[in-house]
């Protein structure tokens, strides 16, 4: 950003960052995946871990919880300088992952109800531990829980967070997501299953089928949406048509009148449709799924 200041722009760099620690107190834009709204905050330190350690409001407020999806976090400047609408195509999901808009100041009553349930408090009151061996509900027991929403209107609704266990380091366990580590999603697939086939309280055959219903099987039939109704694009002057010609050749004409001819190559690739389907199949005969399912 600052080679683009001086460079371009012909004004002196911003950061001047010689090593990453210059950055602490800078302003940064936080963005979710397949979303359109930045959020600011600000660096106040650097872990080991791969992740983006902010209060739960911050997190709340890109609509993202913390299920394993990547953010990014940029440098303000950053798009600030260099982005621009004129920048983004025509075609469907151009406006994704894009910081349309940005939000600089976070409003707790304005997030998703989960991170208002955060319990910020550093310590549990005694009636908490009896009122769980009396197995009352956890709504009759939230007064007794320090938590955001009952923070929400004061003076330390963002601020002042509490917690119950000392540690020497906040990356002191695993430092990179599991799913980063499985690479493919066979394998992804593979560790999810079998760990939930160790767990007592999940029911294997019911986890599949939730997997494919909400995942797999809308994924397949997009796809093969996509390629019955994919465009081709002739590989020599570009010309899209929506049903290929029966000759199988560009039938568009030039300013001299002559036959294009050229080859028409497809925009969808089968490959895209059938990279899921073995996994699905796979899944699909594990025993106890539904019939209909699959």
């Amino acid at each position: 950003v600052d080679d683009e200041l001086v460079r371009i722009y012909r004004l002196p760099p911003f950061y001047r960052a010689q090593r990453i620690e210059d950055l602490l107190g800078a302003i940064v834009v936080g963005l979710a995946p397949h979303t359109s709204g930045g959020v600011a905050g600000r660096i106040v330190g650097f872990s080991a871990a791969e992740a983006c350690l902010a209060p739960p409001v911050f997190h709340a407020a890109k609509r993202r919880n913390c299920d394993g999806d990547e953010d990014s976090v940029t440098l303000l400047l950053d798009p600030l300088l260099n982005f621009s609408r004129s920048f983004l195509p025509s075609s469907r999901g151009a406006l994704m992952d894009k910081p349309l808009v940005l939000t600089t100041r976070v409003d707790p009553t304005e997030v998703d109800g989960e991170a208002r349930n955060v319990d910020v408090g550093c310590r549990y009151p005694l009636a908490l531990y009896r009122a769980a061996e009396a197995r009352q509900a956890p709504k009759e027991v939230e007064p007794l829980i320090d938590i955001v929403a009952h923070r929400i209107g004061g003076p330390h609704a963002l601020s002042g967070y509490g917690f119950t266990h000392d540690t020497t380091d906040l990356a002191g366990g695993p430092v990179q997501s599991a799913y980063r580590r499985a690479g493919s999603m066979d394998r992804m697939v593979a560790e999810s299953m079998g760990l939930a086939a160790k767990i007592r309280a999940v029911d294997l055959a019911e986890a599949i089928g939730l997997l494919l219903n909400t995942h797999f099987l809308p994924d397949v039939m997009g796809n093969l949406k996509s390629y019955a109704t994919q465009k081709f694009i002739c590989k020599s002057c570009r010309e899209s048509y929506r049903r290929p010609p029966l000759a199988l050749r560009c039938s568009a004409r030039g300013h001299d009148g002559a036959l294009c001819g050229g080859e028409l190559l497809p925009t969808v690739h089968e490959a895209s449709v059938r990279k899921y389907v073995p996994l699905t199949q796979r899944l699909s005969r594990t025993p106890g799924v539904s019939p209909y399912v699959r």
